[in-house]
């Protein structure tokens, strides 16, 4: 394995032509890979050494990020030498590292998934905090962090993160403003189609995680609060003002009409815990 891995490495360097000139100009190779590289008689070391070190960090960044099985491939590029093995260990490589394709994980080794997951979330790796925000929330009980992971993987842009943060948000009448307002950039973006599309993705992150589907659950309510009188409340916009249409349940995701924007949120509650 050791012996293999060197080679292929380059091949996968040289292939990737915005990366050729600064490969070739450090190797002086040629770009025709008609004929097997003959490296039995280099050190190990020597070839991945002449590369500059942020060369080297941008392929193993791009292994993280584009191969169907990052995890398996780092590990064995990390055998292969020393230089690979500290730069894959690298801010970089973490932070593109693709940890949605190591679901598999976490069923056979669930702590090491979620070793993988921390490390990951240290180097700012959205997914990663989107994924251990939810483990901190549902399965530790650590609400304070758990929101603190969702928020951080929001703020970088993560929207299915942002629609979960902003529905545990909800949930509670104490912050119930910031979770309107948590949803309401979540869907500026997209409307209600890209709302559907981020509670499919939460959902699925909550089920993933939980191994479990979750019971609907009343929303807890304070004192003052009270039942919505508009019977119109969650009709489909355009039926509405003709007086009939779908309700908020029914239907593929469309605009609708509320009476307010904690109904709006409130009934989009209810299908996020439906759609878990």
């Amino acid at each position: 394995m050791q012996i293999i891995l060197t080679p292929l490495l380059i091949r996968f360097l040289l292939f990737n032509s915005p990366l050729q000139t600064r490969i070739t100009s450090h190797l002086s190779l040629p770009l025709s890979l008609s004929r097997p590289l003959s490296l039995s008689k280099m050190p190990r070391n020597s070839i991945v050494a002449a590369f500059p070190r942020d060369l080297i960090e941008e392929v193993l960044a791009r292994v993280a990020s584009d191969s169907p099985t990052p995890l398996r491939d780092l590990t064995n590029l990390r055998r292969s030498c020393k230089v690979l093995y500290e730069m894959s260990k690298s801010r970089e490589v973490g932070r593109r590292m693709a940890v949605e394709r190591e679901g598999m994980l976490s069923w056979w080794d669930r702590e090491k998934f979620l070793d993988l997951i921390r490390s990951c979330a240290k180097s700012g790796n959205l997914e990663a905090c989107f994924v251990l925000g939810l483990d901190e929330f549902y399965n530790k009980r650590r609400r304070a962090e758990g929101l603190r992971h969702l928020r951080e993987a929001a703020a970088g842009g993560h929207r299915a993160a942002a629609y979960a943060a902003g529905m545990l948000l909800f949930r509670r009448p104490s912050t119930r403003r910031l979770g309107i307002e948590q949803l309401e950039s979540v869907a500026d973006v997209g409307g209600a189609a890209a709302v559907g599309k981020w509670r499919r993705e939460a959902a699925s992150g909550v089920r993933a995680i939980t191994w479990k589907r979750w019971r609907r659950r009343p929303l807890k309510r304070s004192s003052e609060e009270g039942p919505c009188a508009d019977r119109r409340c969650g009709a489909a916009a355009a039926a509405a003002e003709k007086g009939g249409g779908e309700w908020w349940w029914e239907g593929e995701e469309r605009e609708r009409r509320f009476c307010s924007r904690e109904c709006r949120w409130r009934h989009e509650y209810y299908k996020f815990i439906e759609t878990i």
